[in-house]
């Protein structure tokens, strides 16, 4: 959920002291589609040495900054890195003249990068350049550029040229055409730029141009509820279905264009069973196997206390893998598919595996374990295990149609079954398999003299799909 922030209007500038003879004073009007402020974002105006930043963080206010530039030099826009809901974001640039020379619509989501350039102009009145290019419907063969119309606009010319030629001249002339779109098919997009420039009734803007870059992905949002996760964070992409990502220390250093991630095809990465520490978390775009954005990241976070995974129940014995340097847990069981919260509390215990009393035989339960540490902090919930409770049998006399012997057992494990048996499975105490073996018959035989000594678990499973679990000794 987006953080609703105080109702006061303000705003970072650093100012620009005009160092030129003639100071052109423009106008940088902000506003927010959803009017709850920048959430984060912000721009910073470049002309020369000189620069200006401005961000809105005023609830329900817009916000116009006056900004002087420099007759006849050129200024840059530049979209900053970071900051939350950028396509929420609306900027318009007003000319000394009182012309909107540019127009930051909301969904145009340009983070860290040069949105608008020009050359400062006092009382002129210009041709307005298009603004906000981007592209969409982008496939291996075919792209369609869009842009915003500007100060009226309704007529364009637009050329496309290899990335490595020089940009058209002013005496050059493009396609024209009468809506602010302009779709090619064209084999391999990427390898080509894009130029579109406003036609006036009397003159034309300067050229302004696009390449079909692999955008970086937006809007990386931490889910910091999250019961299950000890890292749980959702993005959005432009063009790209995969993305790659990277978890790592925080120690560790920033990643570069040759650092190899994990691909997803997901736009949400969860995590579970991490160790106390700092950690980054990075992501970048894959539009093709050639076409890679950069990195955006990091997005920093902290583990306090590890959460334990590999969650098992073997009759009324739950057992774990412990993360971290735990030696307490909380153990919470349900038999309803109840989900804890942070704040719900289980039972304490130093022991793994946890004997659980008090349960029902043939009844289904729901078990969470959690990490307690030593400061007394929690770890979040483990991912749910649901078991359906059965007796342990452990000798000969059990009244459950599977019996296992001799109790203790010694390098053989007998079954002996009113059903027919087809494989017997053998657990330690942590749930890892460490035996295992396909059978068949009524009365059959496993060799365990490979196993240490100690208390173990037999998974045996018969001919009509029956499961049964049996706690012994191996001696």
């Amino acid at each position: 959920m987006k953080q609703i922030l105080p109702a006061i209007l303000f705003f970072f500038a650093l100012a620009v002291k005009a160092q030129c003879d003639t100071p052109c004073i423009y106008q940088f009007k902000m506003s927010d589609m959803l009017t709850d402020g920048w959430n984060g974002n912000s721009m910073t105006i470049v002309q020369g040495t000189n620069s200006t930043t401005i961000s809105l963080t005023a609830f329900g206010t817009d916000q116009t900054v006056n900004v002087p530039l420099c007759y006849g030099e050129p200024f840059d826009v530049v979209w900053n890195a970071g900051g939350a809901y950028p396509q929420e974001c609306v900027l318009e640039i007003i000319s000394p003249s009182g012309q909107i020379i540019y127009k930051l619509n909301a969904g145009n989501p340009f983070q860290d990068s040069v949105i608008f350039s020009a050359t400062a102009l006092c009382d002129e009145i210009i041709c307005p350049i298009p603004a906000s290019l981007r592209f969409s419907e982008v496939g291996p063969e075919a792209a369609t550029l869009l842009w915003d119309a500007v100060g009226g606009a309704s007529s364009w010319e637009v050329m496309v040229l290899p990335k490595d030629d020089p940009a058209p001249t002013d005496d050059e002339q493009g396609t024209l055409v009468g809506t602010p779109s302009f779709s090619l098919v064209l084999e391999n997009p990427e390898d080509f730029a894009f130029y579109v420039r406003t036609v006036c009734d009397q003159d034309k803007s300067q050229w302004i141009s696009k390449n079909l870059d692999c955008s970086k992905p937006y809007n990386l949002v931490y889910v910091d509820n999250s019961r299950f996760y000890d890292f749980y964070t959702t993005w959005t992409g432009a063009f790209s279905s995969q993305w790659e990502i990277l978890l790592q220390s925080a120690s560790d250093p920033e990643p570069d264009e040759s650092t190899v991630g994990i691909v997803t095809s997901e736009s949400t990465f969860k995590t579970d069973g991490l160790v106390e520490g700092d950690y980054s978390f990075y992501i970048r775009s894959r539009c093709s196997d050639e076409n890679i954005s950069g990195w955006n990241g990091p997005m920093n976070f902290t583990v306090e206390c590890g959460q334990p995974t590999g969650v098992t129940a073997n009759g009324g014995s739950i057992s774990w893998t412990p993360i971290g340097p735990a030696t307490g847990w909380e153990v919470f069981i349900s038999d309803m598919p109840f989900q804890p919260t942070l704040t719900d509390i289980g039972t304490f215990t130093s022991d793994n595996p946890y004997i659980a009393d008090n349960l029902n035989v043939g009844t289904t339960y729901y078990t969470y374990v959690r990490s307690v540490c030593s400061d007394g902090v929690t770890s979040v919930w483990s991912q749910r295990y649901q078991f359906i409770h059965e007796e342990l049998g452990v000798s000969e006399n059990s009244r459950s149609s599977i019996q296992i012997f001799p109790v203790p057992a010694g390098d053989i494990l007998n079954v002996n079954s009113t059903e027919m048996v087809i494989s017997v499975r053998i657990f330690d105490l942590m749930g890892k398999e460490v035996a295992s073996e396909n059978l068949e018959g009524n009365a059959v035989e496993l060799n365990i003299s490979a196993l240490q000594s100690g208390m173990y678990f037999a998974h045996i499973v018969s001919e009509n799909g029956n499961h049964h679990i049996k706690k012994f000794i191996k001696k």
